[in-house]
């Protein structure tokens, strides 16, 4: 936090928010995974409904 660049003191900044989460995530082994493979299914799906009109 002593350094003089801002966008260093705002990622130390970000890290000291969020440390318990970090530190959960790593020890728990956990990931976004399943998240992601969800987002993933929603973009597929509106890629395919293109085309399509409300009547």
């Amino acid at each position: 936090m002593r350094c003089r660049l801002e966008p260093v003191k705002k990622a130390a900044k970000t890290v000291k928010n969020h440390l318990w989460g970090i530190i959960n995530a790593v020890v728990l082994k956990v990931s976004n995974g399943p998240a992601e493979s969800i987002n993933s299914r929603i973009k597929t799906v509106k890629v395919r409904a293109r085309g399509f009109r409300n009547n």
